[in-house]
């Protein structure tokens, strides 16, 4: 069904179910355009001046958030959705392929060597700061707590006073 066609208004009034189905068809358009258009050829043909008391918004800014001219807000959407009685649902998409998986972002941290354990070990013996080992080791201090807890190596805390950067 093709958004541009004229819709039977008597078919639409008040009637969540072919309202839901026309309108699920133009989702899988993936053009929001369309879609607005569409949303307001439904809203058309409801009692638009209902509509307009039931969702708070101006019965004219209803008409121009619709025409399709320009892309409403998504809580006026809704409220519009809500009180045709549909709701928007989002599901995987099965037209384009699998994405790999995204990195995490930032710097990726190397695995802990033994040497490294070993310095922890003996820096935290020595009563070393998790941020002066952090410092000689070249990591983050959480890393360096992190890694303390796996060992089961307690820490000594840090000095008072401002946190380096």
């Amino acid at each position: 069904m093709s958004v541009e066609k004229e819709l039977d208004p008597e078919h639409y009034r008040d009637n969540p179910t072919a309202i839901a189905n026309y309108l699920s068809e133009i989702i899988e358009k993936n053009d929001i355009e369309i879609l607005v258009r569409a949303i307001g050829n439904v809203m058309r043909a409801q009692n638009v001046k209902a509509l307009s008391e039931e969702t708070g918004l101006r019965r004219e800014n209803l008409y121009r958030m619709f025409a399709g001219h320009r892309d409403p807000k998504l809580g006026n959407t809704m409220k519009i959705l809500a009180s045709l009685g549909v709701q928007l649902a989002v599901k995987p998409r099965t037209s384009i392929k699998v994405k790999p998986l995204r990195p995490k972002l930032g710097r990726p941290q190397s695995e802990w060597t033994p040497e490294e354990d070993g310095l922890l070990r003996s820096m935290v013996a020595a009563g070393e700061s998790a941020t002066a080992i952090a410092t000689l080791l070249k990591r983050k201090a959480a890393g360096v707590h992190k890694r303390a807890h796996l060992l089961k190596i307690k820490l000594a805390r840090s000095p008072p006073g401002p946190k380096p950067k």
